[in-house]
């Protein structure tokens, strides 16, 4: 097999994001301890940082339409053309979402067995208004706008293959037809007009998305002061500071989940790829490694499609299509987060949800994963429309922020090696596996690896 290089990989410039991504959790542990002090020395006077993880739900909550919009249509965009999006895209863009699904189910089904909401602590809410399962999908306006921004997209992907394909026409035409030169001309003009619009509507997307991607970064970067705001009222007194040591069941609820997650990756293995699972995870554990200790999608992106690739034998379709494409819709253990934090916070509210409502959280929970996948923090971004769908209040969400980035390292790790399951199941299923690297076990292998990003 010919063995490629990736220039990002090898590039040195790849390992600053080991300094840069350890500044969040250092300051989160920093946050957390310093909110504890400032609650027990100051007691109830400390109440008054309440503000600051207020302010920073303000700035998540509003931005939420914005991230839907742009983070749905950019992936749809940056997918190229109608004919990848039917073919590899379908057929990817399917298995992703049922996998999200299933990641979904399994954190539903933690949270009702661990049940980690009773012993949580929340703010007081406003009452719960409950609605059937069709009014809540025709009511609410946030995923209304995921289906829509779906719809606009593929349409617009459609328009610009169907004005290509005319321009196409055009040109042959006027280049062939010397009689109606002055009529091909204007067409010719006309639709290169058309054209150029379209592909300036979707460079304009795609840049909007990008900016507005780096906005969330700054307001992330908030997360500490609203952890120090929310510690600092919890410890205020002896009930809130109880309360830190009730995460324990919504840690244990969600690591229980991971394993079930890895489980049912291992049977997809087995089943779309009809491959051994065994030197998958073998193989694959360095980019779980990088991606637990960054907590960031995009520094693991590029070394785990040269490990797919150099390591495994997966093809450069499956290594630089399948694999981005699952970094843009898959992302299960926001999934899971998702679908958990839906449970723990119905049962912290006294919220006994129906049969009609946990559809509807695991579908909403589906497409917030989509939506959330690649942006910072994007599990609490999605959260408030998560919640809303089924009429749970959102006014607790900052009291898991703290605990938020820690778990956060697990869902990226669980995000990544999903991705990566998925791209070789499918990369197989295609013929395009060389199954002979794939269950080559190279001893010095993983040591080589691990040294490349010493």
């Amino acid at each position: 097999m010919v063995q490629h290089t990736n220039p990002i990989v090898n590039s040195s410039s790849t390992k600053p994001f080991f300094i840069k991504d350890f500044i969040m959790p250092i300051a989160i542990i920093i946050s957390i301890l310093l909110g504890i002090l400032i609650g027990k020395i100051f007691g109830e006077d400390a109440k008054m940082l309440e503000i600051l993880p207020k302010i920073f739900m303000w700035f998540i909550k509003n931005l939420t339409p914005f991230l839907i919009f742009f983070a749905v249509s950019s992936g749809i965009l940056s997918i190229g053309s109608l004919e990848q999006l039917r073919r590899l895209g379908v057929k990817a863009g399917s298995i992703y979402i049922v996998t999200a699904f299933f990641a979904v189910l399994i954190g539903i089904f933690s949270g009702i067995f661990y049940k980690p909401g009773l012993s949580f602590f929340v703010p007081e809410a406003t009452p719960i208004i409950e609605t059937s399962f069709v009014d809540t999908i025709l009511s609410s306006p946030l995923l209304s706008l995921v289906v829509m921004t779906i719809l606009l997209s593929v349409a617009t992907l459609a328009a610009k293959e169907h004005y290509e394909k005319k321009l196409k026409g055009a040109q042959e035409k006027y280049a062939h037809n010397l009689k109606d030169n002055v009529k091909a001309e204007i067409i010719f003009k006309e639709l290169s007009y058309i054209v150029q619009s379209i592909d300036r509507l979707i460079s304009v997307i795609v840049g909007a998305a990008k900016t507005i991607f780096t906005g969330i970064g700054w307001i992330i970067w908030l997360a500490p002061l609203a952890v120090l705001g929310s510690m600092a009222s919890l410890s205020s007194s002896e009930e809130g500071f109880s309360a830190l040591w009730k995460y324990a069941p919504l840690v244990e609820a969600f690591a229980t989940s991971v394993i079930f997650q890895f489980m049912v990756l291992a049977v997809i293995i087995m089943t779309v790829g009809r491959l051994n699972p065994f030197p998958f995870f073998r193989k694959i554990w360095p980019v779980m490694m990088m991606a637990f200790s960054t907590s960031s999608s995009k520094a693991t992106l590029p070394y785990a499609m040269d490990v797919m690739e150099e390591n495994m034998g997966c093809s450069q379709k499956g290594a630089r299509f399948i694999l981005p494409l699952g970094a843009t819709i898959n992302m299960d253990g926001t999934a899971i987060y998702l679908g958990l934090c839906g449970v723990l916070f119905a049962q912290a509210y006294g919220i006994d949800l129906t049969l009609s409502q946990y559809m509807i959280l695991a579908f909403t929970c589906t497409f917030g994963s989509i939506g959330a996948a690649g942006l910072p923090g994007g599990s609490l971004i999605f959260m408030p429309m998560v919640l809303a769908a089924v009429g749970i209040p959102a006014d607790g969400i900052a009291n898991i922020v703290a605990v938020d980035r820690i778990l956060d390292m697990v869902r990226t790790m669980t995000n990544i090696t999903g991705d990566c399951a998925l791209a070789l199941a499918l990369d197989s299923s295609e013929g395009n596996l060389d199954q002979a690297e794939y269950y080559t076990i190279k001893k010095e292998e993983s040591e080589n690896s691990a040294d490349s990003w010493a």
